[in-house]
């Protein structure tokens, strides 16, 4: 699965349209927060669950979801 593949099961899934989700990034232990890549997601644990939150973009067009 792909970075891209998750941005558009997380629009589908939570009824966001996908045109307006701008980034997706993982929250680190401490915090930090790095952005999804194809990587990341191949090194995802089968069956992860994640709790999610929108941020607003700073452009004020669209959102930001940070897994945690």
């Amino acid at each position: 699965m792909a970075a891209s593949e998750v941005t558009r099961k997380l629009a589908l899934a939570f009824n966001i349209p996908l045109h307006q989700i701008n980034q997706v990034y993982r929250q680190g232990p401490t915090g930090i927060h790095i952005l999804v890549s194809d990587q990341m997601v191949q090194n995802f644990q089968d069956e992860s669950c994640f709790l999610f939150t929108t941020i607003k973009a700073e452009n004020g067009e669209g959102f930001h979801i940070i897994l945690k």
